[in-house]
This record gives structure tokens, sequence and C-alpha cells, in this order.
């Protein structure tokens, strides 16, 4: 049991993605915080438009998310959905160079909030429909991983940029003085390009059976219309996902308190954090694939609960057709 080349081919899309949304992460309040944009604030505090701005991709995403997907089954072509996300991430992204005004970041992180709304839900519904019962845990292991590479990688190549700025290009007379932030946001507007030409050159939408492309399942559902649970299990993953979100967003947050009661220094922290967050990354696939072994009920005969006992780990990293 591996990765299939097309999952492993949309774990790097998610990834390019990801070291572009992150590296807006840290450029962005740098870049509000600069000479460069001024007026149009809404009399707002500098900082309150910062948290605004930031905020807002997960205030637009999250709510398209379940309506872009939905529109996805309906229609049975993943691929459109994920190259226009990428093509809206490239395009705005790119965009920032030449805004001048709060409001101008305000829309454009409005589009690129649609942009991760059409991008998140199809692509894992793409690897969803790549995978099959057999080995879905450890291809949506390898294609977490690769994304939570890309948000950690991100911010760190955000600062170099920064901090090697301004960049000379061209030759002599000819040359042109590029910003950090210019370079910043190319190189997060060439991360989104690399994986829109990735999905148009390799992803292919899967052969989806009659009984679901165009199917209605009844759209989102908070309790469980079967009547076995009170929730629907979607939801109750949903809400799950959310509490655990909010859990490492508040350990973040606490860096000067933790750092007080510890005696300890802001470097400790850093790595303390980042322990968190490699551990997360390397175990995504391992763990992914113990759930194909041990996750599964016999369902159907004894025979094939017998067949389906191999070992867990076994091809984890390799690639297969």
């Amino acid at each position: 049991m591996g990765v299939k080349p097309q999952v492993l081919l949309l774990a790097l899309v998610r990834m390019a993605e990801a070291i572009g949304n992150s590296f807006l992460i840290v450029v962005l309040p740098l870049f509000i915080a600069s000479d460069f944009v001024t007026g149009g604030s809404f009399g707002l505090a500098e900082v309150t438009v910062t948290g605004i701005v930031l905020a807002l991709f997960g205030f637009v995403n999250s709510p398209l998310q379940p309506i872009t997907g939905g529109l996805s089954d309906r229609t049975g072509r993943r691929k459109v959905f994920l190259l226009a996300g990428l093509g809206l991430l490239s395009v705005s992204s790119l965009a920032y160079a030449i805004v001048s005004a709060y409001w101008h970041l305000v829309g454009l992180r409005v589009v690129q909030g649609v942009a991760g709304a059409l991008v998140v839900p199809t692509s894992v519904a793409l690897v969803n429909d790549l995978a099959t019962d057999d080995d879905r845990g450890g291809n949506m292991g390898v294609y977490n991983a690769f994304r939570l590479i890309g948000f950690g990688v991100g911010p760190i190549g955000a600062g170099l940029v920064l901090v090697a700025s301004p960049y000379s290009v061209g030759v002599g007379t000819l040359g042109v003085s590029v910003t950090g932030f210019e370079a910043a946001f190319s190189f997060a507007a060439t991360a989104g390009l690399v994986g829109l030409l990735l999905v148009l050159l390799f992803v292919c939408d899967p052969e989806i059976g009659s009984n679901d492309a165009g199917s209605d399942t009844g759209g989102f559902a908070v309790f469980d219309r079967t009547g076995r649970n009170l929730f629907d299990p979607v939801f109750a993953l949903g809400v799950v996902s959310f509490l655990m979100a909010v859990g490492i967003a508040l350990f973040a947050t606490l860096g000067d308190i933790i750092n007080t009661r510890l005696g300890q220094g802001a470097r400790m922290f850093g790595l303390q954090f980042a322990a968190f967050v490699f551990a997360h990354i390397v175990l995504q696939a391992p763990i992914g694939r113990a759930t194909d072994f041990y996750g599964r009920r016999c369902s159907s005969s004894q025979a094939r609960c017998s067949s389906s006992r191999r070992l867990p780990f076994r091809g984890l990293f390799s690639i297969r057709g």
C-alpha cells in the first residue's frame, strides 16, 4: 500500500498554496505598518485594521467551503474549482504589490478567502476520490503532512526574503530595485502559479459513478437524520476540529505567560511550539496508515477482515499507480 501519484501531486499543490498563504501572514502586518499603505483606514487604528485584514480570510473562507464543496459534488468537476482557486490566489497575491489603501487590502483578502474556499474542499475531495478504503488514511496523512510543511516553510521564507531586500534586477543602468514586499508578494504569487500548473498538467478528475455525480444529499446537517446519533457525524467532526484549532491557537497566544511561569525565554518557547509542529507533520502519514489497518470494522465477511490484516506501515512511502 502506498501513495498514489495524483495524491502526491495534490499534496505538492497544497504545499505550494500553503507556502503562498503563510507568506502573507508574516508580510501583511509589516506591509500595513509601512509607508506603502496610506489612507482608507475607516477611522480605525492600524492594529485593528491588521487584525481585520488577517481574519477576513477565515471569515470568508469557512462559510463558503460547504457551498463550493457541494457544487463540486453535484458537477463532478473538482479540477476546475481547484484551478479557479489557485488562479485567484496567485493574481490577488501579486496585486498586493500595487495597492496603496487599507480598503484595497480588505478587498484582496476577501478574494483570497473565496480562493481558499475553492481550493480546500475540492482538493480534499479529490484525495478522497482517488484513494480507496484500504489506503485512504495513508493518502490523507501524506497529503496533510505536505500541507503542514508548506505552512511551516512559508513564514521562514518570508522572513528571509524581507531581510535580504532590496533586490537589484537587471544589468547596469537597466536594473531596477525591487523592495522586500514586492519580492515577497511575487514569491507568494509564484507559489500559487506552480500549484496551478501542477493541477493543469497532471491532475485529472476521477471517474465518478452516476449515483454520486449530481446527487444531492440535502446539504449541511447538524442532527443525524438516520436517528442513530444525536449529531450528524460530519458536523461532530467539524466541531472537534474547531475545538482542536482553538486549543492550538490559545497555546500560541500564551507565550509570555508560559515563559514567565517556566522561567524561560522566547527561544525555548519557539522550540517547544516547533516540537509540536514537527510531531504533527511527521506522524500524519504513519497514523493515517494505521487507521487503514486498525480502523476498519468487519461488515461484510470474516474473509475480508482477515485479508485486510497486513502490516500497517509496509510500503508507507511508496508510490503506486
